[in-house]
């Protein structure tokens, strides 16, 4: 009787360990959430870029308020490269016109998501924000983790930025480069 019960969860969750597989996040463009005006963004959508970037964030963390315009310049710069960002916001931590407050008071130049149900979260295994995921076409992570350097403990931060990991990640993936440094450790307020 176990035997044929641990049968049948294995075909349940085979599906869920296909779309989520160690090679890729393929499972996540069939992935929907809305954005801050509640319509639905098909996260196939994401298939058309060269490369995305995917920007877990908290509009009340301090660390993603000081990262917004760094993020928004980085935008401009790689969307001719076909490179393109998507902010998060995980949980139901905040409201949606917190959201939108947040996205005013910074000027937030790419598409905002709500990820209530913390479906991004799970996939990326995100748990601090910000952090940075920079997924292909086919759902593979080139690179995740911190934007730069500048904050280099809770609250701290450098005089001058000496590594633009995240910038440096996409510059090699514009110019079809090998990306040096595929990962990095985030720091930031933690995704509860």
């Amino acid at each position: 009787m176990f035997q044929l019960k641990k049968h049948y969860l294995l075909l349940l969750i085979a599906p869920l360990l296909l779309a989520f597989s160690t090679n890729g996040l393929e499972g996540i463009f069939g992935l929907k959430l809305k954005n801050l005006e509640n319509e639905p963004f098909a996260l196939a959508q994401l298939k058309r870029n060269k490369a995305s970037v995917i920007v877990f964030l908290l509009p009340d963390c301090p660390a993603c308020e000081s990262y917004s315009k760094k993020l928004s310049d980085l935008q401009k710069k790689f969307t001719d490269a076909n490179i393109n960002f998507y902010g998060v916001f995980p949980g139901n931590y905040n409201t949606v016109s917190e959201m939108q407050e947040y996205q005013k008071t910074y000027k937030i130049n790419f598409p905002l998501l709500q990820d209530p149900k913390n479906l991004l979260v799970k996939a990326f295994h995100a748990g601090i924000v910000p952090s940075a995921f920079v997924v292909d076409n086919m759902g593979n992570i080139l690179y995740k983790g911190r934007i730069d350097d500048w904050m280099y403990a809770l609250g701290k931060k450098r005089a001058v930025i000496t590594k633009h990991d995240l910038r440096d990640a996409l510059v090699a993936i514009q110019e079809n480069k090998v990306i040096l440094v595929k990962e990095t450790k985030a720091i930031g307020c933690i995704i509860e």
